[in-house]
Parts: structure tokens; sequence; C-alpha cells
């Protein structure tokens, strides 16, 4: 049975037109279309392949074309999810390194 996902592939030419990048996005969002439940460090880790996956990208384009700009900008917001999932983790550190100094 197709779904939204496989649909959307459908319209990007099939599978064999996708990257690498984004048959592991595929594979990951199937997961969750299929129902697993998404924990932290699962968005941990997507957030962390899509950061580095984005770093690829603007290596190879041209600095300050559309791309690379836009490439900056969703770069910027998954930092941002990135700081965001790991500020609670980061404060534990920071007072266990606090409390051992004492």
């Amino acid at each position: 049975m197709a779904n939204a996902l496989d649909d959307a592939v459908e319209k990007l030419g099939g599978w064999g037109a996708l990257s690498k990048q984004e048959q592991d996005t595929y594979e990951q969002h199937l997961k969750i279309i299929e129902g697993k439940p998404i924990s932290i460090e699962d968005l941990k880790v997507f957030v962390r392949n899509m950061i580095t996956g984005i770093e690829r990208e603007l290596v190879d384009t041209t600095e300050n074309s559309k791309e690379s700009r836009n490439l900056k900008a969703r770069l910027k917001n998954f930092l941002v999810l990135e700081a965001f999932t790991m500020s609670p983790e980061r404060a534990r550190e920071a007072l266990e390194r606090y409390y051992k100094k004492l």
C-alpha cells in the first residue's frame, strides 16, 4: 500500500533518482510513518545526520549563491534544534563540572 512518502518519491523520479542522503532520510521517515515511536535519541541522530548532509552540500556550492544562502539557513535551523535537544545534557554536565570543583 502506497503512502504519502512513496507518492513523493515517485514525483521526484523514483528511488533511483534520490541521493544517498535522500534515501537515508526516506528510510528514517518511513519508520515514523510505520508507527515507530520517536525518541529524543532518534531525534538527536536525525538532526546530526541532517547537519552533516547540509555541510557536505554547502562545501560544493558557490559562495553567496542562492543555494548557498538556503543551505546556510537550513544549517542554522538544524543547529538551533540540535542545541535545543542537547541543552539538558549540557546543563547537567556543566553542573557536574561545577560541583566537582567544590
